[in-house]
């Protein structure tokens, strides 16, 4: 299945316009920050939830550029709209993200950055 980046990566080289949402923001998890976490866990079981994210808060249209800029892909297909203009079929919260302080204390983790978890994307893509 492919995520958000994934998804617009192909969309924007097919030069399909895409609708990108400006109100929606959270933190994002990249997988191998994911995959290190639950490595992790393993070697050195603890008990009781760990919630592992990004620390960095950006919109959805914010990651959308980002991922225009650093893939260098600039045709001017996305375009900015409202929630509420988009009609999605569930409710999405306007704001969300994980409290990950018990993560980086009890498991040292230190989340990638977005731009560098990008350029990582790409390198795996190339």
């Amino acid at each position: 299945k492919k995520n958000f980046v994934t998804w617009l990566i192909d969309s924007l080289n097919s030069d399909q316009h895409v609708n990108i949402v400006t109100d929606q923001s959270g933190t994002y998890t990249y997988l191998n920050d994911l995959v290190t976490i639950t490595m992790t866990c393993i070697e050195n079981p603890r008990t009781g939830i760990f919630h592992v994210s990004g620390t960095e808060i950006l919109s959805r249209y914010e990651l959308a550029k980002l991922v225009e800029e650093l893939f260098s892909i600039n045709n001017n297909l996305i375009n900015p709209i409202n929630t509420l203009k988009l009609k999605q079929r569930a409710n999405r919260p306007m704001k969300s993200g994980f409290t990950i302080d018990k993560a980086i204390r009890e498991f040292n983790f230190k989340p990638t950055s977005i731009r560098s978890a990008i350029n990582e994307i790409k390198e795996l893509l190339n």
